[in-house]
C-alpha cells in the first residue's frame, strides 16, 4: 500500500512540475506516458503492457488531436512501440544473469536492450518525416543513452561527495566531464552524417513492420480490444500516406522602419535580402540568429541607403558570400564591399537564374539589373529581383522595382503567379501596376515601409489597387514583422 502511494504522490508532484513549466507539450507527452505506466504498476501490471501503451496513446490523442500529425508525437510511441515489441525477445538471458546474481551486468545490458529497442521502433517513422536517416545515430543512440544515464547518476553522487571532499570534485571533474563531453559530441556528429533516403525505399520495409505488429497483437482475445487495434492502425496508417512532411523553411519581412530587409532559413542556413537602414536592433538579431545559423548569403537589390545601410560597421560573424546587382554603386556601396573583402566574404555579382538551393527551398535571381543599366533607368528600376520558392510558397522580393521594370519580369509571369508579393519601393505609386497585379494575382501583399514616414508610403493608389485586386495587404509600419513558417501565416 505504502508503495503505491509512492507512486501517486511521484506523480502529482511530477504534474506539478509540468504546470509550472507551462505544459510544454513535449513534457505534457513524457507526463501522459509516465502516468499510464504509474497506473500499470498501481495494478500490477508492471511498467511495460501494451495497456499503458493504449491508455498514453488515447490520452495523449484527446489531449492533442492533431498528434498524429505531429513528429516528435509519433516518434515518442513508435518507440515505446519498439519497445513494446522487440524488447521480449531479448530478455531470456537478462533473466539468467539475474538467477546468476549478476544484477549489475543485467542492469547494463537491460539498458542497452530497452535502447535499442526503442532505436529499432522509430527507424522507420524517421525515415518517413526527415526524408533520411542516419548511418551511425542508431547504433551511438544504443551506447550513448544508457551510458549517459549511468554517467549522470555517477555525477550526482560524485557531486554530492565532492561537496565535503574536494579533492573527489576535482577528480571528477578532470576525468568526467571530457568523457560527459565526448557523449554530447558523438550525438551531434551522428546528427550530421544523415543518408537521405526515398520514403519509397523503405516502404517494403514498412509493410513488413507493420505486418508483425499486425500478427502480435493477433494475440488478443478480446473482440473489443482486436478491432480498437485495428482502428487506431487504420488511423496511423492513413495519417502517414496523406499527411505530408512539414519543411523547415520559415520566411520573415523585417521591420525595419523605413527600408527593406527579409530574412530566410531552412532551419542550418541563414539567408539575408537587404539589410534596411543602420539599425541596433536589426544588428543585434542578426547577431544572434548568425550563432544559431551558418550565415551563408546576403542578397541586395540596389545601393540605395535604406536597403544597406544596417551592413554599415563591424560584424562578429560575416556571411560566406555577397550577392551584389549590375547597377548599384556610390560611396557607401564601395566602402561596405572593401569592408565586406577585408572579412574574407566572396563578393559576385547577381546572375539571373538559380543561386541557392536547399532540400527545401530554392533562391532564383529573376533580374539583376542589367537592362535597367542598359537603358539608363534609376536604380529603383535597376533593383534585382529574387524569388523565394518552398513547396509551400513563393514569395518575390522586388527591390523598389517599380512599373518599367515590372514590365520586364512579364517573361517570368507563369512562373511567379500566385506568389506571395513584397511590394516594390515600399508602396509607392510608381510601382504595383494594376497589369502586374493581374499577371502574378497575388493573394497576399507585404508591404515594408516605417511609421509616419515622409513619403506617405504605401501611397493610396496602391493600396486601392491591391484592394481591387482581391489582396490581403500587410503592412510592418502596423503589424510588425511578417513570418511564413511552413506555409502557415497568420494572414491567411
Amino acid at each position: 500500500v505504502l508503495r503505491r502511494i509512492k507512486h501517486l504522490w511521484a506523480l502529482v508532484f511530477l504534474w506539478i512540475y509540468i504546470a509550472l513549466i507551462g505544459f510544454p507539450a513535449s513534457a505534457v507527452r513524457a507526463g501522459i506516458m509516465l502516468t499510464a505506466a504509474g497506473w500499470g504498476i498501481y495494478w500490477g501490471r508492471g511498467i511495460f503492457s501494451w495497456a499503458n501503451f493504449w491508455l498514453a496513446f488515447t490520452l495523449s490523442l484527446i489531449w492533442e488531436p492533431a498528434g498524429l500529425k505531429n513528429a516528435g508525437s509519433i516518434l515518442s510511441f513508435s518507440a515505446l512501440a519498439g519497445i513494446l515489441f522487440f524488447l521480449p525477445l531479448m530478455q531470456k538471458h537478462i533473466r539468467a544473469l539475474r538467477n546468476r546474481g549478476h544484477y549489475i551486468l543485467a542492469y547494463i545490458i537491460g539498458l542497452l536492450e530497452i535502447s535499442f529497442a526503442a532505436q529499432m521502433g522509430t527507424i522507420l517513422p524517421a525515415s518517413y518525416w526527415f526524408g533520411g536517416q542516419n548511418l551511425f545515430a542508431p547504433l551511438i543512440n544504443v551506447l550513448a543513452v544508457p551510458l549517459f544515464s549511468i554517467f549522470f547518476v555517477l555525477l550526482l553522487a560524485f557531486g554530492g561527495v565532492g561537496a565535503v571532499f574536494p579533492a573527489v570534485d576535482f577528480l571528477f571533474g578532470f576525468t568526467g566531464v571530457p568523457v560527459l563531453k565526448a557523449l554530447i559530441r558523438s550525438g551531434q556528429i551522428a546528427g550530421h552524417t544523415a543518408v537521405p533516403i526515398d520514403p519509397w525505399s523503405v516502404f517494403p520495409f514498412g509493410i513488413i513492420a507493420v505486418g508483425l505488429l499486425f500478427a502480435f497483437l493477433m494475440r488478443y482475445r478480446s473482440w473489443a480490444g482486436r478491432y480498437l487495434t485495428y482502428f487506431l492502425l487504420m488511423i496511423a496508417i492513413f495519417s502517414l500516406i496523406f499527411y505530408p512532411v512539414e519543411n523547415p523553411v520559415r520566411i520573415v519581412q523585417m521591420n525595419v522602419g523605413q527600408g527593406d530587409a527579409a530574412l530566410v532559413t531552412d532551419g542550418e542556413v541563414m539567408l539575408l535580402f537587404d539589410a534596411g537602414r543602420k539599425n541596433f536592433r536589426f544588428r543585434r538579431a542578426i547577431e544572434r540568429l548568425s550563432k544559431k545559423f551558418t550565415f551563408k548569403d546576403i542578397y541586395i537589390s540596389h545601393s540605395d541607403f535604406d536597403h544597406i545601410g544596417g551592413l554599415l560597421g563591424d560584424f562578429r560573424r560575416y556571411p560566406e558570400r555577397l550577392l551584389w546587382p549590375e547597377n548599384s554603386s556610390g560611396k557607401i556601396a564601395d566602402s561596405l564591399q572593401v569592408n565586406f573583402l577585408r572579412k574574407g566574404v566572396s563578393i559576385m555579382p547577381s546572375q539571373p537564374g538559380i543561386v541557392y538551393q536547399s532540400e527545401y527551398m530554392r533562391i532564383y535571381c529573376l533580374e539583376n539589373g542589367r537592362f535597367g543599366k542598359a537603358l539608363g533607368w534609376d536604380r529603383n528600376n535597376s533593383s534585382a529581383v529574387y524569388l523565394v520558392e518552398t513547396p509551400d510558397i513563393l514569395y518575390l522580393i522586388t527591390g523598389d522595382a517599380e512599373s518599367r521594370e515590372e514590365e520586364i519580369l512579364s517573361v517570368w509571369f507563369d512562373f511567379i503567379k500566385n506568389s506571395v508579393l513584397k511590394v516594390g519601393h515600399h508602396g509607392s505609386k510608381a510601382g504595383t501596376s494594376r497589369r502586374f497585379l493581374e499577371a502574378i494575382a497575388p493573394k497576399l501583399a507585404v508591404i515594408s515601409c516605417g511609421k509616419n514616414n515622409r513619403y506617405s508610403h504605401p501611397h493610396n493608389a496602391v493600396l486601392r489597387r491591391l484592394k481591387e485586386a482581391g489582396c490581403r495587404v500587410h503592412r510592418t509600419d502596423r503589424s510588425g514583422y511578417w513570418v511564413n513558417h511552413s506555409g502557415v501565416s497568420g494572414i491567411y
